[in-house]
């Protein structure tokens, strides 16, 4: 039998959704090939139905009869075909456990799975779409919390304490220190509004909510905001590109 080609070697075989793309590729460069294989073992096996028909086995053992049917198995390369099919069966099968064994991590890698699941027999096709369920399960039991709410609410408390000694600031003039822990503070703000927009989110909540959050400080909604050097700094402000970049990429790889 010849071997089944293999997919690209550039797949890494310690990423899940690689390795369902990887055994995928190999069921189908398999197919033609487990299909010639079947056709094979069927006109075999229907050759020597035909045979046994013409040829009733005798009610006696008859070493005549065992003789002829070991012929008629060797004209019709029953036994070498026969081999050859349970040989592609079993490697279908190895495949088949792998990818269940496999873990799909969204939605794309799953598809994959539903894929092989529509043409496969019942029994393997039954495994796999309950290995989709457990997958489906597993994504919300252990995913790691979205960075990005830790992010935003790390410069909500910056923002609001710039926010508040703003304020503040308006019945201490003439103190030494105002200027300086002014800028501080405002640094401190800066600082953490630019890690919260660096920051890529790590789930379509942590996407709508990162969305609503600027969309409170660009349009001033939701009390974020009560001083005026705040509102004055936002209401000219706009979010850098890379903002939205990351907000895409992160939905890109949720939905795929």
């Amino acid at each position: 039998m010849d071997d089944v080609p293999t997919a690209a070697a550039a797949v890494t075989q310690d990423d899940p959704d690689a390795e369902l793309a990887r055994i995928e590729a190999e069921i189908m460069a398999m197919t033609d090939s487990l299909k010639a294989a079947a056709r094979a073992y069927t006109a075999a096996e229907k050759a020597m139905i035909a045979w046994r028909a013409a040829n009733p086995m005798p009610a006696e053992r008859s070493e005549q009869w065992e003789q002829a049917e070991a012929a008629a198995k060797r004209a019709c390369r029953y036994g070498e075909v026969e081999a050859e099919w349970n040989a592609w069966l079993r490697k279908e099968d190895a495949l088949l456990d792998k990818l269940i064994d496999t873990p799909a991590t969204n939605l794309s890698s799953m598809r994959i799975k539903a894929r092989i699941s529509l043409q496969s027999d019942d029994s393997a096709g039954g495994d796999i779409a309950r290995s989709i369920a457990e997958d489906i399960l597993d994504l919300g039991s252990c995913s790691e919390p979205d960075p990005i709410f830790v992010a935003i609410e790390r410069h909500r408390a910056a923002l609001a304490a710039y926010d508040d000694f703003c304020k503040r600031s308006e019945q201490a003039k003439g103190s030494p220190n105002l200027n300086d822990d002014l800028a501080d503070r405002f640094k401190k703000h800066e600082e953490a509004l630019t890690d919260l927009l660096d920051q890529k989110p790590t789930s379509a909540d942590g996407c709508a909510a990162v969305l609503r959050y600027v969309y409170s400080l660009v349009t001033d909604e939701g009390g974020e905001i009560t001083s005026e050097p705040a509102r004055w700094f936002f209401r000219g402000w706009h979010p850098p590109v890379t903002f939205l970049a990351n907000i895409a990429a992160a939905l890109e790889g949720w939905v795929n």
